[in-house]
């Protein structure tokens, strides 16, 4: 564990949180939380989560936020530039030991390649001495008893070749991006945002008695509470709002992709946004 992630946690420890408070408080997944700490830094999607989520940690722990970001920059920056540094050092060993070719395998390309230029000149030989044949016989005059046959024509001639008219290329379509969804850590509680998508349409499935209100566009479109196995699919043109009574009993699917839910069991309200 290097400086950041201990600072993380010696903060945490000094203000007698757990994890798992941190994660009801700051609505970001424990393991995502551990993972700060560890600086295991590829559990996170992307460069924009990360941020978003050390950010958000070290303000709740009262960090200075802007102050770590800049030393996790800087670290990254120097690891970058170290495995370059590696990277060419490979690069120039692996470059030195291709560029000294064996003597045995110098002397069987000359073999191979004196080989191929005896080849090349029998064949040569060979089709001059084809051609001069050739010339003698077409030079020769005829015999006495060889009679020149008439040529005749043939009845019919053939018919002058026309080309088939080439069929018009059709004009490439151009390619529709794909639907994505994405969560925005900076967002005060949980929200997700749909990008190159029409409208939004949310598919719920519940393992367990969960009272849920939905809001789409602004209006209350359902309230009530929902059993075991039952689901729920609700549709906005730009704006989802759910509140969720029971959340660990939930499963989301927001556009036919599955999204992971904060692990809390107190309610809490989700958003969905549309992006053109």
């Amino acid at each position: 564990m290097t400086e950041i992630g201990s600072e993380l946690k010696n903060a945490r420890e000094n203000l007698g949180l757990t994890l798992d408070e941190i994660m009801d408080r700051t609505m970001i997944p424990k393991k995502q939380l551990k993972a700060l700490e560890e600086e295991k830094f590829d559990v996170f999607p992307g460069e924009v989560y990360l941020k978003g989520a050390l950010r958000k940690y070290a303000t709740e722990l009262g960090l200075n936020a802007d102050e770590l970001l800049d030393r996790y920059k800087r670290t990254k920056a120097k690891t970058a530039e170290e495995e370059e540094e590696i990277f060419t050092y490979k690069k120039s060993n692996r470059q030195q030991k291709s560029s000294k070719t064996p003597v045995k395998r110098k002397r069987l390309k000359v073999g191979r390649l004196i080989g191929m230029l005896l080849i090349l000149l029998v064949l040569l030989t060979a089709f001059h001495t084809l051609v001069e044949l050739y010339e003698r016989r077409q030079s020769s005059p005829p015999l006495q008893n060889e009679q020149p046959q008439n040529e005749q024509l043939p009845d019919e001639l053939p018919e002058p070749f026309e080309p088939e008219p080439a069929e018009p290329e059709e004009p490439e379509q151009p390619e529709i991006p794909s639907v994505q969804v994405e969560q925005d850590p900076e967002a005060e509680g949980v929200r997700f945002v749909v990008y190159h998508a029409d409208s939004i349409e949310a598919e719920l499935a519940f393992t367990g008695a969960c009272w849920i209100r939905v809001l789409a566009d602004g209006d209350t479109i359902f309230e009530g509470t929902l059993q075991h196995g039952q689901t729920k699919t609700v549709t906005a043109e730009h704006e989802l709002s759910i509140r969720l009574g029971n959340p660990p009993v939930t499963q989301l699917t927001i556009n036919e992709q599955p999204v992971q839910l904060p692990e809390t069991v107190h309610p809490y309200t989700l958003t969905i946004m549309r992006e053109e």
